[in-house]
């Protein structure tokens, strides 16, 4: 008799979503890297798709006890999100305040120019 392996429901699951983890960050490298704009906003729908079917697994699989994550400490979330909104403000400042600096191209994977 042949060895079959069966794959559980909470298996099967967990794959999903780490092919959707997979997808949202691949497609966030396509946002990046892409230089024609209809295409950057068309990879961003994608994307935006993939991070709600990643949290509808999530949330599946939280609820049934597959995947559980603690709870994050208060003072850790504040201290988190005080970093947050510094880099926030700090990433307002245009690359014309910097100097006239020089930036290498980078190559990419969906550049189209």
């Amino acid at each position: 008799m042949p060895f079959q392996q069966q794959l559980s429901p909470a298996g099967m699951a967990i794959d999903c979503l780490n092919n959707m983890k997979y997808l949202v960050l691949r497609d966030a490298f396509g946002i990046v890297e892409t230089a024609t704009p209809q295409l950057k906003q068309t990879i961003n729908r994608m994307n935006q798709d993939h991070v709600a079917m990643a949290d509808d697994w999530f949330r599946l699989m939280n609820n049934r006890g597959w995947y559980q994550v603690p709870q994050a400490r208060p003072d850790i979330v504040s201290q988190l999100m005080s970093q947050v909104q510094t880099i926030t403000a700090q990433a307002r400042i245009s690359p014309a305040q910097f100097g006239q600096q020089q930036f290498q191209q980078p190559t990419g994977y969906y550049r189209t120019t």
